[in-house]
């Protein structure tokens, strides 16, 4: 039932992640997104096809 609500309610990754994501998301420019979304980038091998995902969704590519 909450996830027909919100899909990502209890995502498999930690909730940091999904916090950070967030953050990321709604303060782009903020000193501590941009290094953590540069930490995803270097990452994004590691990280679930959702995050990737996630990521995508919001510009972010993997490294070229």
């Amino acid at each position: 039932m909450l996830a027909t609500i919100d899909a990502w309610w209890n995502p498999p990754w930690p909730i940091l992640w999904q916090r950070a994501y967030h953050h990321a998301h709604t303060h782009p420019r903020h000193p501590a997104a941009r290094r953590w979304l540069h930490n995803q980038q270097r990452g994004w091998l590691l990280l679930h096809p959702d995050q990737r995902h996630l990521l995508t969704h919001i510009d972010i590519a993997p490294p070229t």
